[in-house]
C-alpha cells in the first residue's frame, strides 16, 4: 500500500438520518501523521480512516445522510524490533438543524494526544476514543533476550 490516507464514510445508523446531506472531507495530510522520535520524524506504514463505510481519498469529499459519524482508524507501524497495529474508534454527532448542507472536515491531532487524536469540525464528540484492537505490542524484554542470545 502506498503511504496514502483513506477516509471511509457510510452505513447510516437507524434513526439518525439527517434531513439534509452532510459533506465529509478528509482533511488529514501526511505531515499530520508524523511522529518525532530519535532525531527524525516517523510515519505509519499504513493509516486508514473509516466513517460508517465510505472511502474518501486525502483531500476529497463524500456525502452522507447520517448525522452520526462513527470514525475508526487503523494504523500499522513497522520498526526495527517489530510491527505494531491497532484500531481505534470515536463517534461524532452533526447538528444539522438549519436545513443547510453541513460540511465536516476530519483532522488528526497527532500521536502524542492519546485521548483525542481525531477531530471533526462542525460536529460534537459523543463518545470517547476507544481501542478496538491492538496486536504486535513490542516487548522490550523479549527483544533484549533475543539480542543477547547471539
Amino acid at each position: 500500500m502506498k503511504h496514502g490516507i483513506l477516509l471511509v464514510i457510510g452505513m447510516a445508523l437507524a434513526g439518525n438520518l439527517s434531513a439534509q446531506p452532510i459533506t465529509v472531507q478528509n482533511g488529514i495530510k501526511r505531515k499530520d501523521l508524523g511522529y518525532y522520535k530519535f532525531f527524525s520524524t516517523h510515519y505509519p506504514k499504513e493509516f486508514n480512516l473509516r466513517v460508517n463505510g465510505k472511502t474518501i481519498e486525502p483531500g476529497k469529499t463524500a456525502t452522507v445522510n447520517d448525522s452520526r459519524l462513527v470514525v475508526q482508524y487503523d494504523y500499522v507501524w513497522k520498526t526495527a524490533i517489530g510491527t505494531r497495529t491497532g484500531t481505534k474508534q470515536v463517534e461524532f454527532k452533526v447538528a444539522n438543524e438549519t436545513g443547510a448542507t453541513d460540511t465536516v472536515s476530519i483532522g488528526f491531532n497527532g500521536w502524542d494526544n492519546k485521548t483525542e487524536r481525531i477531530n471533526a469540525t462542525n460536529a460534537e464528540k459523543v463518545s470517547p476514543e476507544i481501542s478496538l484492537e491492538s496486536s504486535g505490542d513490542l516487548d522490550t524484554k523479549a527483544v533484549q533476550k533475543k539480542r543477547t542470545k547471539k
